[in-house]
């Protein structure tokens, strides 16, 4: 990891364009990975990068599977090796 990309809270919530309170919410419940400097939260630009890359493509499918008719077995074996593929 690379030292130089380490972000606050204020400049995570910056980037995300959301209000520190909100990081702060989502460090607790778990929702956005962190590391601790004694008390002060800290986080890699690598991980929180992997993290809304992921989050993205989670949201994506979840959007996809409530618009899309159900697929039968089959087609869910094939849907499923698909985004296997792409992570």
């Amino acid at each position: 990891m690379d030292l130089k990309k380490v972000l606050t809270v204020d400049e995570l919530a910056e980037l995300l364009r959301v209000q520190p309170q909100v990081v702060y919410r989502e460090v607790k419940k778990g929702g956005i990975p962190c590391f601790y400097v004694g008390a002060a939260i800290r986080f890699s630009t690598d991980v929180i990068a992997a993290w809304m890359d992921n989050s993205a493509k989670h949201r994506s499918r979840q959007l996809y599977e409530n618009t899309v008719p159900a697929a039968s077995p089959e087609e869910q074996t094939v849907v499923d090796d698909a985004v296997e593929a792409e992570a």
